[in-house]
């Protein structure tokens, strides 16, 4: 879970954690008779943009939780998360997730995070980021990273079944996952310094992630290939080990937080 470790850097940095500008809604403003129209306002700040979390249904058991992976199918909204060009798109792709969150794949989370981050809804962005960093993190466990086999030879002069491992510069590490560490690093750039402003906001976060993903399958299947994979009937216990070091960790995180001197934030300037 390295990503973790990246938001301490952010920690680190200065103030350049909020934007030098907001992005705001322009409102049709509505007229009544005799009345003149009401302004334009800018949008809310980022903390009141977000609706209320859904009560989440109960947690599923275990052996409700899995297919066979061999039965799973790519999300048909993919390309289409990725491409996400207008707050119609954005509206479209979240309500293809509510319909269907079990198939969503965590690279899909990530983008819809970016985008949702893009619109100040950062309550929103920072739920779907760390629902992928949760899913994410499983797909190492049971897709690890190894390294690949080393060609083999016949030694000269020995008989043909006599064959010694012949290494040809340093052991190749074969990790499926490099394409999305790239774009939850990406997604995280602005979402992580809004969470690590306020210890509190960490742990609300964790608490509707933990709440959602105990209620939600894992039926979806990665977009990119996975060469190795664990045995399917120790998923269960995989994925216990990882909920538990996942939200354990965010529990350090924002205890450490809590220890942090209280830094004076920037004044967003709205946009005219």
């Amino acid at each position: 879970m390295r990503h973790f470790f990246c938001f301490l850097i952010f920690l680190a940095a200065s103030p350049a954690w909020a934007e030098n500008a907001m992005r705001h809604v322009v409102v049709t403003p509505k007229v009544e008779p005799e009345k003149p129209a009401s302004p334009v306002s800018p949008a809310p700040p980022a903390d009141t943009q977000a609706p209320p979390v859904k009560k989440t249904a109960p947690a599923l058991s275990l052996d409700k939780i899995f297919i066979p992976y061999k039965d799973t199918k790519e999300w048909p909204e993919l390309r289409a998360a990725m491409t996400i060009s207008s707050l119609k798109d954005l509206e479209r792709i979240l309500a293809a997730v509510n319909t269907a969150p079990q198939d969503v794949p965590p690279t899909a989370f990530f983008m819809i995070a970016t985008s949702l981050a893009e619109q100040n809804r950062m309550e929103e962005a920072a739920r779907f980021y760390y629902m992928g960093q949760l899913r994410a993190s499983f797909d190492t466990a049971r897709f690890p990273a190894r390294a690949a086999a080393r060609p083999t030879v016949n030694m000269k002069g020995k008989v043909p079944d006599q064959v010694q491992q012949v290494p040809e510069g340093p052991v190749k590490i074969i990790n499926p996952h490099n394409g999305i560490d790239m774009i939850a690093r990406m997604a995280g750039t602005k979402i992580g310094p809004w969470v690590m402003a306020d210890p509190a906001r960490l742990k609300t976060i964790a608490q509707q992630v933990k709440e959602w993903d105990g209620a939600t399958a894992y039926h979806y299947k990665l977009p990119y290939d996975t060469p190795f994979i664990e045995d399917e009937k120790t998923w269960g216990d995989l994925l216990t080990t990882t909920r538990t070091d996942f939200f354990t960790r965010l529990e350090q995180i924002s205890q450490a937080l809590k220890s942090l001197p209280t830094r004076s934030q920037p004044r967003p300037a709205f946009s005219q």
